[in-house]
């Protein structure tokens, strides 16, 4: 499987003119009962694309079903080994999410794990109000573009106007810049913020 690659672009057109994104409920859980044991291939509060997520079950019990649950759906009912299970992100809302698996022996349920996994779909979220589109700027401008991800960071940021790059960050929390026209281009300008999330967004 790959995962499509996005990058986030916003757009912000400027006239150069001058003559000079724990509680308990985030904690993982684990019952172990009749000596089973039930591991996951991915840990608690981890960003799940859509590659394959592989169920471990260990213990003296015979197992004869297996049910997997996002948040209160079960989305999965395995009648026999191997439990590996492919979850769509697509159609899913960006955010924490429950995972849980109930394993049953002779119908009634004798171990069950639950995580929480994170959804990552979209890009980062941009802010930016310290300009106004077609806005004429002659003096130097302090620019504090907010820029979050609501299920992982903020991977990438780059600013260019027009073709020319103005600002490279990465991994940082902190996308203020300086915008000084005295060494830009007059004229119109096109400002450019590409962003990118952890997860390839």
């Amino acid at each position: 499987m790959f995962r499509k690659h996005i990058l986030f672009v916003s757009f912000l057109f400027l006239l150069i003119a001058c003559s000079d994104e724990g509680s308990s409920s985030e904690q993982e859980e684990e019952q172990i009962v009749e000596n089973v044991l039930i591991e996951l291939n991915i840990e608690n509060d981890e960003i799940i694309t859509s590659d394959e997520i592989t169920i471990t079950i260990t213990g003296d019990a015979a197992i004869s079903s297996l049910e997997v649950f996002l948040d209160n759906g079960m989305i999965h009912k395995f009648n026999a080994p191997p439990f590996i299970i492919k979850i769509e992100t697509e159609a899913l809302e960006d955010g924490e999410h429950s995972l849980k698996v109930d394993a049953y022996a002779e119908g009634k349920i004798i171990g069950t794990k639950t995580i929480s996994v994170k959804i990552d779909n979209e890009g980062p979220i941009f802010v930016l109000d310290d300009i106004s589109e077609n806005e004429i700027i002659c003096e130097e401008v302090q620019l504090h573009p907010s820029i979050t991800d609501l299920a992982s960071n903020v991977e990438l940021l780059q600013v260019y106007i027009d073709d020319l790059l103005l600002l490279e960050k990465q991994r940082t929390t902190d996308c203020s810049f300086l915008l000084n026209p005295r060494e830009l281009p007059t004229g119109i300008g096109n400002l450019k913020f590409i962003m990118e999330d952890t997860s390839g967004n």
